[in-house]
């Protein structure tokens, strides 16, 4: 399912940070605009991570699950 695939809060995930052809490990931190009672698509949510040292706002289809 595709919840099984999603990058939850406090996990590692893959993100895209610059649509370079390679990806990073970061840690999500939050998800904006995700609603577990008003379900959204995941291209709308906007999730928070931090790799590299740094914190990202990454549109939900640049982020996966490790």
């Amino acid at each position: 399912s595709i919840w099984e695939k999603t990058a939850r809060i406090g996990d590692l995930c893959w993100c895209d940070l610059n649509c370079s052809s390679s990806s990073h490990i970061g840690i999500v931190l939050d998800i904006i605009n995700f609603d577990y009672w008003n379900p959204t698509r995941k291209h709308e949510w906007v999730y928070s991570v931090w790799s590299n040292g740094r914190f990202y706002l990454l549109s939900g289809n640049k982020v996966d699950k490790v």
